[in-house]
């Protein structure tokens, strides 16, 4: 069901109004003109109030009266809503009531059938909520939004669901955050760590080292032993000489011990000749080995610390690098990811846009950065006139069910905007009620005065 036109409204004591009956007939546009608070807006507004049970107003009762009634008969449906001040309230010091002092009665019947009987729907607030997505504001609003609220508007219109796409936006965008400040921390690290020049890449053994170091010591303190040891060998075969001397002398001088002393003598030089073959041996020994210079490997030991932590800061640098490598990789892949995010959704919505073949005359596109384009311009570099078409295409977009646009800002519009209005009332198949504070009936379906609609007129100046 698509409601486009209104056969009749009718209103009693809502808000400035006593009574009004509204009868279009087939006309799609209305004007109301008239002075500022004299009931043009109530005039528009009857027709939410009837449908949404919302009154512009806090108080939808004219003042002085204890009920107010709207009817409203779109073809379709015939809608009645009956406000009521609530017994024993009472008005505040300036003379008004306040919005708890009401209660609301609603009635909803359906088309007539071919007898002309109606039924009465048992849940009429559902069947009405159901016609309508957006009420009681005018399309001229949408000039003040942004990008992202054209956007918003344009996804409600083509029933769009982006929240997958917008969790993974959200997603990769704090990915992508928290990776470049890991990226910014390794920069700050690493521009800390100097690269040390003519290093191995692991790091020098000190207990291998310090084995070498040993082995040197060891084998330098057995030569000192065994040089040792000779001296000592030296000064005890010099003392045996020496016996032996005195042994002799006592050969002269005792003749009677000769045959001893000689065996005894000869003993000695056996051990004496022994002796003298085991001190060469250790002499020719001694001359083989050399001494090793332990200086080298004891600077290499005292180094050693400083090498391997420059080492070990390489190292780190190295593996810092590949870090930041693997993060910036990273970093690319989630930009990546957000641009083909977003050219997802563009797709979508441009897609959407294409199938949903909203009435305009030129092709309609979409940047998220940019919001909408109208003809391949953006849609902020249109003419006032031209922006208000789309925006009159939007709202009905968001309300295909019940096709009633309210324009109550039309202080803006020039004269050739205002005969515009009923021109896209017929081409979008939908009913405009605007209205406009000025002297002039030019146009003017109805002229509002102190809350009257006085006379109907097509032309002249009141």
């Amino acid at each position: 069901m698509s409601i486009t036109g209104i056969k009749s409204a009718r209103a009693k004591n809502v808000g400035l109004i006593s009574e009004i009956v509204i009868e279009p007939g087939n006309r799609k546009f209305l004007l109301f003109v008239g002075k500022n608070g004299h009931g043009k807006s109530t005039a528009i507004d009857i027709v939410w109030q009837a449908i949404g049970g919302k009154p512009s107003e806090p108080m939808p009762i004219k003042r002085g009266e204890t009920n107010a009634e709207i009817e409203l008969d779109l073809g379709d449906l015939f809608i009645k809503r009956t406000f009521r001040l609530k017994p024993g309230v009472q008005m505040d010091e300036r003379g008004n009531y306040g919005p708890d002092d009401w209660d609301s009665d609603l009635k909803v019947l359906s088309k007539p059938d071919e007898y002309g009987g109606r039924t009465e729907y048992k849940k009429p607030q559902q069947v009405l909520d159901g016609l309508i997505a957006v009420g009681a504001e005018d399309p001229w609003i949408l000039d003040s939004m942004d990008v992202k609220e054209h956007v918003g508007i344009l996804t409600r219109c083509l029933n769009l669901d982006f929240s997958g796409i917008e969790m993974a936006r959200k997603e990769a965008e704090e990915d992508r955050r928290d990776t470049k400040k890991k990226i910014n921390e390794l920069d700050i690290k690493l521009g800390g760590l100097p690269t040390y020049q003519n290093l191995p890449e692991e790091e020098v053994s000190v207990r291998d080292l310090s084995e070498k170091l040993q082995k040197a010591i060891q084998h330098n303190n057995s030569i000192e032993s065994g040089k040792a040891d000779l001296e000592r060998f030296d000064q005890e075969t010099q003392r045996l000489n020496e016996y032996h001397g005195s042994t002799l002398d006592e050969i002269t001088e005792i003749k009677k011990r000769l045959e001893v002393l000689n065996a005894k003598a000869a003993a000695q030089m056996v051990v004496l000749g022994a002796r003298a073959e085991t001190r060469m041996g250790i002499a020719t020994e001694l001359e083989l080995l050399e001494p090793v210079d332990t200086s080298a490997i004891e600077t290499e030991l005292a180094e050693i610390e400083t090498t391997n932590r420059n080492i070990r800061s390489n190292r780190a640098k190295a593996e810092g690098r590949v870090e930041w490598n693997a993060l910036e990789a990273k970093r690319a892949q989630l930009e990546t990811d957000l641009e083909n995010l977003k050219v997802s959704k563009k797709e979508q919505i441009s897609g959407a846009i294409k199938a949903a073949n909203i009435a305009l005359p030129w092709e309609i596109d979409f940047d998220e950065e940019q919001g909408l384009f109208i003809g391949g311009l953006p849609l902020q570099e249109r003419s006032e006139a031209e922006r208000f078409r789309v925006y009159i295409a939007l709202y009905l977009a968001q309300n295909p069910k019940f096709r009633f646009v309210p324009i109550k800002n039309t202080g803006c519009f020039d004269e050739d905007n205002m005969a515009e209005l009923p021109k896209i009332a017929e081409e979008q198949n939908c009913i405009i009620w605007a209205e406009r504070a000025t002297k002039s009936i030019e146009g003017a379906d109805f002229i509002m005065k102190e809350g009257q609609p006085l006379e109907l007129r097509q032309g002249g100046d009141a």
